[in-house]
């Protein structure tokens, strides 16, 4: 719950700041894979953002069976 999804190919500075996230708060990055993560965590980064990724992205974390909460893209 919570989670906002930005593409990586349209993650610069406008579209981060519509986000309104805290920038006193930490970000996490994920992806299916923790690849596209990684370049998304340092733009966030050098954005000023807390960002870290979510390490094996969401293959792991379906792997250890943790919460998971499905939404459409609309």
């Amino acid at each position: 719950p919570g989670a906002l999804h930005l593409p990586l190919s349209q993650m610069n500075e406008s579209n981060v700041k519509a986000l309104s996230l805290a920038p006193t708060k930490p970000v996490v990055t994920i992806c299916l894979s923790a690849h596209r993560s990684i370049p998304a965590t340092r733009r966030l980064a050098k954005m000023g953002y807390q960002a870290s990724q979510l390490q094996g992205g969401m293959k792991a974390w379906w792997k250890q069976q943790m919460p998971c909460v499905s939404s459409q893209v609309k």
